[in-house]
């Protein structure tokens, strides 16, 4: 339905001149939207909706809804873009529009703009730091501990660079190759599978308005010492963050104020030195390069795109290598920072920061009941130690008629790309140590159970029964322990036990219970239990121990 007509007819309820104008959508698909977007681009995330899997509604010639079809709701990359005075209007027929369709709607990620001058519901999920990067280099000789970190980072041989846009359209070049491998290691590295809507990582789109940032390492001296203490690098591991004046950068970042500069590198990934101007053929204005020498490990990889109406820039992908040495992520913000600044921009923001903030109650539930998937304070505090200016808070907002629940159900189906429940299974096997953990738990009321359960009915014998209760209260500790950390030779160890625990109870079960216990109810469930949480758990560990990894 890309520029398609995504309102037809007479819904229920609208007047006449709203029913007319749901019907005039103009066909302009994402060249359209992207003529709007360079005009009334104002939401952080706009530039994102050029993005792949995004439909594009549009309300005349004047204001484009950019959204995804669940198969239940439409759920929209925030808000409408056109002229503020339309935007409101806009999104009540896009609404309606919706509803003709059978799809509920929401519109997630607004803003207290959007919020202000509209009369839907609104959801806050979190905030947003906000930078002038204009006085970055205020931040960084007032905060010691940032500049430590960048110290950190130039000490270990990081260097970051500017690099050429067009070079990311190669797929078969270096810079595209070496940049896919740090993302696929990124996420192989997070407990969570690749999810899609706005933090589905392409670099393609629009590619001429982004700028590159790379971090690559030379070989590292002997005994170089490290300079930060743990507590300064705290947060040091930010997940992909969800900023553009429009002006070409005319030169990139300076270092800081007293921090040394780190000895000339030759460059990599075909770049140019994020300290020096961008003026040499393989700037910006340069030579379409594809292939560059390579003279370092990429370790780090900043990506940031254009807020057109704001004059500023949004830092979409900010990824580390695993073994990327601490400081790598300042640098590159650094860096960032430093290049927008000469370019004149007034506005900078690293993206929303999930479930930070005064979230209602069950979004705070959430917030400490999910940190073995996602770490919600981890990435706020990351965002904090740069002190920003302001934090803006995020909102998803939706008809008041439409209930809450239903939408947050909606807005998580557009992140999952394939379904909840899919994603469900591939988040347990990516890190199967968070339900190894549950296990453990309810292992615990289990192993009372078969304690004090009587010993003619469930067993064959006293003997029997209290090696099962003798296995089960070692095993559940045993359990919870490797959850909390994964070591290989106990994941073997545990698995082949779990396994045998499954056999055993399966043989008993047959050989056993189900002749000499009568066959009611209680006999199938107790039954069912004992033998289905044994291979669910054997089947988890044996998956971790192919991944060789469980924990978040």
């Amino acid at each position: 339905m890309n520029g398609s007509r995504a309102g037809q007819g007479n819904p229920s309820g609208p007047t006449d001149e709203i029913a007319s104008a749901i019907r005039q959508v103009y066909a302009g698909g994402q060249s359209g939207a992207l003529t709007l977007l360079r005009q009334h681009g104002w939401n952080a995330t706009s530039f994102q909706i050029l993005e792949p899997g995004f439909r594009y509604w549009f309300d005349g010639a004047d204001v484009c809804v950019a959204y995804i079809d669940t198969g239940r709701a439409w759920v929209a990359a925030g808000a409408p873009i056109g002229p503020a005075h339309l935007v409101g209007p806009a999104a009540q027929r896009f609404i309606l529009a919706a509803a003709e369709q059978r799809r509920r709607a929401c519109f997630f990620g607004t803003e207290d703009r959007f919020v202000a001058t509209t009369a839907f519901a609104a959801m806050r999920i979190g905030e947003q730091p906000v930078w002038d990067p204009r006085g970055w280099e205020q931040i960084v000789n007032a905060t010691a501990s940032l500049r430590a970190q960048i110290r950190r980072a130039r000490a270990k041989g990081v260097v970051v660079q500017r690099f050429d846009p067009r070079q990311m359209a190669h797929a078969d070049g270096e810079a595209r190759r070496d940049v896919d491998r740090l993302i696929a290691r990124w996420q192989a590295a997070h407990p969570m599978p690749p999810m899609g809507f706005l933090v589905q990582m392409h670099l393609d789109s629009a590619i001429e308005d982004r700028r590159f940032f790379a971090a690559y390492r030379a070989a590292p001296e002997a005994g170089t010492p490290e300079l930060a203490t743990p507590e300064e690098i705290a947060g040091e591991s930010p997940p992909r963050s969800t900023g553009r004046s429009g002006a070409r950068p005319a030169a990139g970042a300076s270092p800081s104020a007293g921090s040394p500069r780190p000895a000339p590198a030759p460059p990599a990934l075909g770049a140019v030195d994020a300290r020096e101007p961008v003026s040499s053929p393989t700037g910006p204005d340069g030579p379409d390069r594809a292939e560059s020498p390579r003279n370092g490990a990429l370790v780090g990889f900043l990506s940031m795109v254009p807020v057109f109406a704001r004059g500023g820039w949004f830092v979409e992908d900010l990824l580390r290598s695993p073994d990327a040495p601490n400081g790598t992520a300042e640098l590159l913000v650094d860096a960032a920072m430093r290049t927008a600044a000469e370019d004149g921009s007034s506005y900078l923001t690293l993206g929303l920061a999930p479930l930070a903030g005064e979230v209602g109650p069950w979004l705070r539930l959430a917030r400490r009941t999910g940190h073995p998937l996602y770490d919600f304070r981890g990435i706020h505090a990351f965002k904090a130690k740069l002190r920003p200016a302001s934090w803006s808070p995020v909102h998803v907002s939706y008809p008041r008629a439409q209930n809450g629940i239903a939408t947050v159900v909606d807005v998580l189906a557009a992140f999952a790309r394939g379904g909840l429940l899919r994603f469900g299974v591939k988040t347990l096997l990516r890190r199967p140590g968070v339900l190894i953990q549950a296990l453990a738990l309810v292992l615990v009321p289990w192993t009372i159970f078969i304690a004090v359960a009587g010993t003619r009915r469930w067993f064959p014998s006293p003997t029997v029964k209290w090696a099962w209760v003798a296995f089960d209260a070692a095993l559940a500790p045993a359990l919870s322990s490797l959850a909390r950390r994964w070591r290989r030779g106990l994941d073997t160890l545990l698995a082949s036990l779990v396994t045998a625990d499954a056999a055993l109870t399966t043989v008993q079960l047959v050989t056993w219970n189900l002749r000499q216990t009568p066959r009611n109810a209680g006999t199938w469930i107790v039954g069912a239990i004992s033998v289905a949480a044994p291979a669910l758990a054997a089947a988890l560990l044996w998956a971790g121990r192919r991944s060789g990894r469980a924990g978040g």
